[in-house]
């Protein structure tokens, strides 16, 4: 089985990063190592643990579950940062972590912060559904003040599952565009692929997603689709089929479909829901956090 999943982890390659970034680089190289050790040790875990222990819940956070997938990426991130971090400057890793608090990594005061997501798509992986993704994004460490639109370089690792032959890793570094490797899962052998986005303005015969994955909200956003539907496509109203949907249960996995031209248009008003809901003081539903972004960069 170990033969089945092992890789020669891929040379980062040039990056690219602006002048007055260019000593966030070896960040950059570092997370590219980090992610690649990650992907092997979930991929192992795949094939050689069960599904129930892969399923299990081990612990339930504020803003989500925390399976027992999620603490195998997780501790292998950390082991590799915790061995490597002198290779690079010093920084604050934030993420959704079992201390959960932002760990600080290298000697000196943090220059920069890396929003991390060692698996966004958990649910999807950890049944053999789809691919999950590692998702990294360093920016200037500026504290509370720190934003998304600060990001200068993302990250975004494909985690297939077992049977896939063939797993995508993505960045882009700000000023330099964006880019994708494709690797063989058997030969590793990999070559660079493009990106192609539709910007066609045309939403027929393509699909169109409203996020409702969770059951709180499903008909409230399902009612604000349909609206949306009728109106954006009065002129094939009699056509039966005319667009379709995938409720795919990543939003790094959304965000690839986007960038690939898989996917027309994704909608996602859950946070809008939230606000509302919070004034009511009523329960709000699971939606995504700034770190299931941290590869914005690329798809921008």
């Amino acid at each position: 089985m170990n033969k089945a999943i092992a890789t020669k982890t891929a040379e980062p390659p040039a990056f690219h990063l602006p002048p007055e970034a260019q000593h966030a680089d070896a960040l950059a190289r570092l997370l590219w190592r980090a992610h690649h050790y990650m992907r092997d040790n979930v991929r192992r875990a795949l094939i050689e643990q069960s599904q129930d222990e892969l399923t299990a819940v081990a612990a339930q956070a504020e803003v989500d579950t925390i399976y027992g997938i999620d603490t195998i990426a997780e501790h292998s991130l950390l082991e590799f940062l915790e061995q490597h971090q002198r290779e690079a400057p010093p920084f604050l890793l934030v993420g959704e972590f079992e201390t959960g608090e932002a760990i600080p990594f290298g000697a000196g005061a943090p220059q920069f912060r890396v929003l991390c997501d060692p698996i966004d798509g958990t649910r999807l992986l950890m049944y053999a559904k789809a691919s999950g993704w590692i998702l990294s994004g360093i920016l200037p460490e500026k504290g509370n003040d720190s934003r998304l639109s600060d990001i200068i370089f993302s990250l975004q690792t494909e985690i297939p599952i077992p049977k896939y032959a063939y797993m995508d890793t993505l960045w882009a570094a700000a000023g330099s565009g964006a880019f994708r490797l494709r690797e063989n899962v058997l030969t590793q052998q990999s070559a660079m692929m493009p990106l192609h986005a539709d910007r066609s303005s045309d939403l027929r015969h393509s699909f169109i997603s409203f996020v409702k994955l969770f059951p709180r909200g499903k008909k409230w956003v399902a009612a604000i689709e349909e609206d949306f539907l009728r109106d954006a496509l009065a002129e094939s109203a009699n056509e039966p089929a005319s667009v379709f949907e995938d409720q795919h249960l990543s939003t790094a996995g959304q965000i690839y479909a986007l960038i690939l031209g898989q996917c027309k248009l994704v909608v996602d008003i859950r946070p809008n829901f939230n606000q509302i809901w919070r004034s009511r003081t009523e329960p709000t539903v699971l939606c995504a956090h700034p770190y299931d972004l941290a590869g914005w960069l690329i798809a921008r």
